[in-house]
């Protein structure tokens, strides 16, 4: 502790010398600055070249109006034929004949066949059916393991499974 204690006594007898070393111009430089102004000028001056420079190698295309002579030309009238308006004819007349009207046909579909034990089902337009019962006014009559045949009014129908 004394090393240090002495080294603060001679620190604190002679303070001004201790300054004077450390403000002293070889330590502490002082940065130098140089103008703006110079830095523009030189920008300016630069651009100015490069300017002239793309000039020399890329000269701008003339703009002189083209050689060749024309004479004047006056407009021509387009031929207008007016045609007179007529009125367009009345649509015949067309009578319709009486067309039959039929019942639109029964839409069946065969969703599904299976059978349980001796019984076979099928499943028509989305309702199970055994062997004589009837589906939208059609009879059941046969049941086989990928058809179902259908008794109509208009004839018999065989209906498949789709796979």
């Amino acid at each position: 502790m004394s090393i240090i204690y002495e080294a603060l006594k001679k620190l604190g007898k002679h303070p001004a010398q201790h300054q004077a070393q450390v403000e002293s111009p070889s330590i502490i430089q002082k940065a130098k600055t140089r103008p703006v102004a110079i830095y523009i000028i030189l920008a300016i001056t630069g651009m100015f070249i490069a300017k002239k420079g793309f000039d020399y190698l890329f000269p701008p295309l003339p703009n002189t109006p083209s050689s060749v002579q024309t004479a004047p030309v006056s407009p021509v009238q387009p031929a207008v034929h007016e045609a007179p308006l007529l009125p367009l004819p009345a649509p015949a007349v067309v009578e319709n004949e009486a067309v039959p009207q039929t019942e639109p046909r029964e839409q069946y579909t065969l969703n599904g066949v299976f059978s349980s034990g001796n019984d076979s089902y099928a499943l028509i337009n989305n309702q199970i059916v055994r062997l004589g019962e009837k589906v939208d006014g059609a009879t059941v009559e046969k049941i086989t393991a990928d058809s179902v045949e259908l008794s109509t009014q208009e004839g018999q129908l065989i209906l498949t499974n789709r796979r």
